[in-house]
């Protein structure tokens, strides 16, 4: 069983989370910039964009923060980060971020763009081998999915006949499945001295993009700890 496998709904586009609580923060321990409700929307697989609704406190505050990362464009901690509670319960954490700001008399709006979402799950659909799972959507024609058709495949005389590929490195069982019913990609390494979170993920990705020669990065990512918990 992989972690991933509850998760395959968020492997495509056109997805909405609804968030009964979205709040802005800047710095560590620095207080909120507002806290209000709204959305993130997963248009395609390039990204995600989000609105909040929400009345900062402090307006003084929110505005110089907001200006902050106007002004200072090309330092890296002076965005803001996005946290927020769905409707069922899981906190997510949407990363940093520099949202447009539309004041009003009521309630402003905080509208901007992600990279990533990130959430901590734990309990019985958690794989509990310590390791890295990814999944990558295929598209017709790219030269990666016209290769993994070709070559990630059992031996014919296997009884299992599902298109996948072992082998073993860096002391890593590591596992390439060619889902063609999902048209994905996953990939599966077990955590070793040399192949551990977080830096699995990274190392997995780049002999692919030196292969096919594209940018290629995996719709979904999960952390097994080893412990029942894992970060998707």
């Amino acid at each position: 069983m992989q972690t991933l496998d509850g998760w395959r709904a968020f492997a495509t586009g056109g997805r909405k989370i609804s968030f009964p609580k979205l709040e802005l923060i800047g710095g560590d321990h620095d207080p909120p910039v507002v806290v209000g409700t709204g959305e993130i929307e997963m248009e395609g697989l390039n990204g995600f964009a989000f609105h909040l609704d929400g009345q900062p406190k402090d307006i003084g505050y929110a505005l110089a923060t907001c200006n902050r990362y106007r002004e200072r464009p090309y330092e890296p901690l002076a965005r803001l980060r996005l946290f927020g509670t769905d409707a069922d319960g899981v906190n997510w954490s949407g990363g940093w971020t520099t949202p447009s700001v539309h004041p009003s008399d009521g309630n402003w709006r905080f509208a901007g763009d992600l990279e990533a979402l990130v959430t901590d799950v734990e309990g019985e659909t958690v794989s509990q081998g310590a390791g890295t799972e990814l999944i990558f959507p295929l598209r017709i024609g790219d030269p990666m999915t016209i290769s993994m058709a070709r070559f990630v495949r059992s031996l014919p005389l296997a009884a299992n006949t599902a298109r996948e590929y072992r082998m073993r490195v860096l002391g890593s069982d590591i596992l390439f499945k060619y889902e063609q019913d999902h048209s994905t990609l996953l990939v599966t390494a077990e955590s070793s001295a040399s192949l551990s979170a977080p830096y699995a993920e990274g190392w997995l990705v780049e002999p692919l993009r030196i292969l096919f020669g594209q940018l290629i990065y995996p719709r979904l990512v999960a952390r097994n700890f080893g412990n029942g918990r894992a970060a998707v």
